[in-house]
């Protein structure tokens, strides 16, 4: 038997700019919770493409297409940043 929890999957995609000169706080922030199990590089585009584990994510049936996510970043004051994802339309 399959944990259903274990099949919340998506994929989202980071800009390489943002990996390589962006805010780690930031970054980290966004990659919690995450588990990373396949990455596809795009390197004509500068991006990486992420397929992975999340808590938010929705159940994802054996055999469906992985939904695309977009980590929504609020920063309120110096110190608190929340991350909401939500699944691209």
């Amino acid at each position: 038997m399959i944990d259903e929890e274990r099949m919340r999957r998506g994929k989202f995609t980071l800009d390489g700019q943002m990996l390589r000169h962006g805010d780690f706080d930031i970054l980290r922030c966004v990659m919690d919770q995450v588990f990373v199990f396949h990455t596809e590089a795009r390197f004509d585009r500068d991006e990486i493409t992420y397929f992975a584990y999340h808590p938010s994510f929705d159940v994802l049936p054996l055999g469906h297409e992985y939904p695309k996510y977009e980590a929504i970043v609020t920063i309120q004051g110096a110190n608190e940043v929340s991350v909401e994802w939500r699944k691209a339309e």
